[in-house]
């Protein structure tokens, strides 16, 4: 026999197990990551008359605040220059927040992608948790948006943004440059995709058909009508400055560059709409902003300011200007890392700024064009950018808003007494928000004061109203939450009682083995469980619950049924001599006490990085301390007692040093030299094609750590072997013998799963975090690929992640077969310690920041939830390895004298 797994009802235990985990990370998305937009909503009208019939909304990928509004030397240098007189680095967009427009800096939140952000800004609502299982490049439900709404619309763009608000609508005509063009590294002119796109626009002002757009029945007579119609809607989107900033990092001249050419270009825009409508039109209303800005190191998606702080311009029909500002709403006070104004740095007046939420300009939008915000909209309409000489227009604008985010309240409203659990299982039903209690008759006072002419108190009225919506909106999303987040628990906490009763089965003889397989619980027992389980199901079916939610709240049942009837098999029917083992058991749970313990040193480790340095320094003075020890020890029959303590000394002032190297060894950098298996060899020299740091480094520190815990291991395995000998007042000769039987897991081996289990995390997280590109340098794929394809490059950063993680898989194996221990029951623990792990990371799953906030909370859940299926795909590879290595265990011999 070996250590492999083979029994059939191992087989089908672990079967089980995959499903119930698979199950139990699904049920992440149905905790965590529902939709909270609802459909079926009730729609409102706007009653009041838009002042623009078109709206041309410029979305500058990637730009940040103050690098538009800063002031620049006259010779192209940086702010700060020595010499050169100071002038702004767009001129036009800088004259306009100056004179005839509004400015300011709106307020994205993470995650600071493209899709995020172009949703917030056109539909009005922040990122949907639910998008998460599809990517950034995809829609998670459908949704209403300002292209939809509108009576003619084109976008205008990169090919990863447009089909987001083009596909599907047959009204809305899309140009897309090729998906080649958006290569980071293939081009130093990106601001050349920017004036493809300002060209693009104005061919579509001078009667431009292309021949797509031919084919699907487009004349110039249909064009010439929908351009000067009402409810017009231009999307522009820039991707030129993402692409510099990723390239030339923010602060580079390419950057700067490329936002002077946007600023050029913007002006050809609003020029080319004058001379197409005319200079007394004055219907055209221009929103100039970004999706989201970009860290001083070039990257984007997390909450850093330079990623967050997005500038805002607004002119044209119903805008306010600088001239005619009026007191702002405390929502338009600037707040930020720019705050207040840097007037100097930039040379603009902190008074004249006008911040605001991104999700508020889809509701602004709306306003213009004198229709309703979008139907999914959770923004709340920035007043003080409408014209103030058009007070009927803010008034009615706010109202809409309201009225709009009360329609929404009350279907999700209407929707969850419907659905939710916590609110059939209390006395009361739902509980509605209170603060809402009279939302009715506070939206009816706002329309009556809009009907009276007093404009400001409507607006008071309504916004007040709007924010108390969106509140309650979101206390109905979390309804459900914690009443599924504590049936989840139950269940890790219920199966972990059940691999426990699986475990003592595992270590019972034979006869007591089949008494404990064969359950038969008492009638009382079983009557009781399938009763509660009855309930359960009828609840679940009367409120037509996910099928999903069966499972979550019948497993804990049928595992405490299961555990109860085996543990109560055990005590009745086993002999003494069984009972024995039942002792054993108890010190293996008092060692994965122990071990938990360490576990939760180690979920604080997922956390912050610099705990696994600390561990691996504590870990190796230990170690180092105890190889001392166990060298000594072995070599003590043969020598006298004075003999011993010299060794000793000399032991442990070696070890002493060693420590100290060790100290210092994860801050220093030094050249390490190893002999390698050739397969081993091969996994490092492609592992080496990834590294541009420290990776290689980290590879072989690794590679020697696993061969140091199994020399640490084989010594203690002979140590024990010699206490099993009495030679005390004896002499004479010790030898060693190999075994190649297998035995029974004892309360020791517990920590082989435990040191397993740190060491294959310490492997998966050494170079980064798989969940999220974002955690890794992207140029550890350039030597095989410069083009930017998410799948390609997220397999790549896999294969990094994978090779040191079955060499670790490599020296487990070995150290089982050297150690003669069965492999399931280890196995079995190891399940045990991972699942103590997922259920801390549930609670710690977070949908807010950015996607690598996101996606590594998720990944710390999902890691540990699928290690019962993963380490089998390790260990299966690693088998390869070390298939060939037989059983080889120690025994020690003493020939007296």
């Amino acid at each position: 026999s070996d250590t492999r797994m083979i029994s059939s009802g191992q087989n089908r235990l672990v079967a089980f197990g995959i499903v119930l985990h698979a199950l139990l990370v699904y049920a992440l998305f149905d905790v965590h990551f529902t939709s909270p937009l609802v459909h079926g909503i009730e729609p409102v009208t706007a009653a009041f008359a838009g002042p623009a019939s078109r709206l041309v909304v410029i979305v500058a990928d990637g730009l940040r605040a103050d690098r538009l509004f800063e002031l620049e030397g006259r010779d192209g240098r940086e702010t700060g220059a020595p010499r050169g007189e100071k002038v702004p680095r767009a001129p036009f967009l800088h004259a306009i927040a100056r004179e005839s427009g509004r400015w300011g800096v709106s307020h994205a939140r993470p995650p600071t992608e493209s899709r995020p952000g172009h949703v917030a800004l056109l539909a009005g609502f922040w990122e949907d948790p639910s998008a998460i299982t599809k990517g950034w490049q995809a829609n998670a439900v459908e949704f209403d948006h300002l292209l939809n709404q509108s009576l003619a619309a084109w976008a205008i763009g990169a090919p990863s943004v447009v089909p987001l608000f083009s596909k599907g609508i047959p009204h809305v005509r899309s140009r897309m440059y090729a998906e080649e063009l958006e290569d980071f590294a293939a081009s130093s002119n990106h601001a050349a995709l920017d004036e493809w796109v300002f060209d693009r626009a104005i061919e579509v002002l001078v009667g431009n058909i292309t021949e797509d757009e031919q084919r699907a029945g487009a004349t110039l007579e249909t064009e010439r009508s929908a351009l000067e119609g009402d409810k017009v809607v231009f999307l522009l989107h820039l991707l030129g400055l993402d692409s510099a900033g990723h390239a030339h990092k923010p602060s580079g001249e390419g950057y700067a560059e490329n936002i002077r050419v946007v600023d050029a270009g913007v002006r050809r825009l609003a020029a080319a709409f004058e001379e197409r409508f005319g200079p007394e039109d004055g219907g055209t209303a221009f929103l100039f902003t970004a999706d989201h800005g970009m860290s001083n190191r070039g990257a984007h998606g997390d909450g850093d300011p330079g990623c967050t702080e997005t500038p805002f311009v607004a002119w044209g029909a119903g805008i306010a200007s600088t001239a005619s500002r009026t007191p702002v709403d405390i929502a338009c006070v600037p707040r930020g890392k720019d705050a207040p104004t840097p007037e100097a740095e930039w040379g603009l007046k902190d008074e004249e700024r006008c911040d605001i939420e991104q999700a508020d300009v889809a509701s602004l939008g709306a306003s213009l064009l004198g229709i309703p915000p979008p139907i999914h909209n959770s923004g709340v309409l920035p007043v003080s950018y409408l014209s103030p000489r058009r007070s009927d227009l803010r008034s009615g604008a706010a109202v809409s808003n309201a009225a709009q985010l009360l329609s929404v309240y009350r279907r999700k409203s209407a929707i969850t007494a419907e659905s939710s659990l916590t609110a059939y299982l209390s006395p009361s039903g739902l509980q509605a928000y209170k603060p809402l209690a009279l939302a009715k008759d506070r939206l009816s006072d706002a329309v009556s004061a809009r009907q009276s002419g007093h404009h400001n108190d409507a607006i008071d009225m309504a916004q007040r109203l709007a924010r108390e919506c969106l509140d309650g909106i979101t206390y109905l999303h979390l309804y459900d939450r914690w009443l599924l987040m504590g049936t989840i628990t139950a269940c890790f906490l219920a199966w972990i009682v059940f691999l426990g009763s699986k475990l003592v089965l595992e270590q019972l003889d034979t006869t007591a083995r089949d008494q404990g397989n064969g359950i038969d619980a008492d009638k009382v027992h079983s009557m009781v469980a399938f009763a509660a389980a009855g309930v359960v199901c009828v609840v679940l079916a009367l409120r037509r619950s996910p099928v999903t939610y069966y499972a979550y709240f019948n497993l804990p049942l049928y595992f405490v049924w299961y555990s109860s009837a085996v543990f109560s098999k055990i005590s009745l029917k086993t002999s003494a001599h069984t009972r024995m083992g039942l002792y054993q058991a108890s010190r293996a749970f008092a060692t994965i006490a122990v071990a938990v313990a360490a576990t939760q040193l180690l979920c604080r480790g997922f956390h912050e990085r610099i705990v696994f340095s600390w561990m691996f320094v504590a870990a190796s003075g230990v170690l180092l301390l105890l190889s001392g020890w166990v060298g000594a020890r072995s070599w003590m029959p043969e020598i006298s007692r004075d003999q011993r303590h010299v060794v000793m000394s000399a032991s442990a002032a070696s070890a002493i040093a060693a420590l100290a190297f060790a100290a210092l060894a994860p801050f220093t950098t030094f050249p390490i030299e190893l002999n390698a298996d050739s397969n081993l060899v091969i996994a490092a020299a492609v592992y080496a094609l990834f590294s541009i740091s420290y990776e290689s480094l980290f590879y072989a520190v690794l590679g020697v750590a696993t061969l140091a815990w199994l020399c640490l291991e084989r010594c203690m395995q002979k140590l024990y072997a010699m206490n099993q000998i009495d030679y005390r007042g004896k002499k004479g000769e010790l030898t060693f013998m190999s075994v190649s039987h297998l035995r029974k897991l004892e309360p020791g081996d517990i920590r082989h799963a435990a040191i397993f289990l740190v060491l294959i995390n310490a492997a998966f997280f050494g170079t980064g975090n798989i969940a999220s590109v974002a955690s890794f340098e992207i140029s550890s794929v350039y030597r095989f690929t410069t083009r930017f394809n998410p799948f390609l490059m997220g397999g790549l950063l896999m294969l990094k992640v994978l090779i040191p993680m079955i060499t670790v898989a490599v020296a487990f194996l070995a150290l089982l077969k050297l150690q003669r221990v069965p492999a399931f029951p280890v196995y079995l623990v190891f399940v045990v310690l991972s699942d103590l792990m997922a259920a801390r990371f549930f609670y710690q799953v977070t949908t807010e920041g950015s996607w690598q906030d996101i996606g590594m909370s998720i990944s710390r859940y999902a890691l540990m939830g699928t290690q019962i299926v993963l380490i089998q795909v390790f260990l299966g590879l690693a088998d390869l390895y070390t298939h060939c290595l037989s059983i080889n265990g120690v025994a020690a011999k003493a020939k007296m004298q």
